[in-house]
């Protein structure tokens, strides 16, 4: 197997680097309204809402139904 030199190293991981964020760039941004045009589900991930019983009531229960 051959050796990579350094210069090559450097270079095939400046291109992976500049690559993803070109991407990242051209990927079109979700704004709420666009979001809500196609039916979509908001979910809250706020800490606060862990701790209003969010996972529970996901799944159609009741955050009050929570076993102690």
């Amino acid at each position: 197997m051959k050796r990579v030199s350094q210069l090559t190293a450097l270079t095939a991981a400046l291109g992976l680097a500049a690559f993803s964020s070109f991407a990242a760039e051209m990927a079109p941004s979700l704004t709420l309204t666009a979001l809500q045009q196609q039916q979509g589900a908001l979910i809250d991930t706020r800490a606060s809402a862990f701790y209003n019983g969010w996972p529970q009531t996901l799944n159609g229960r009741p955050a009050t139904s929570l076993p102690r």
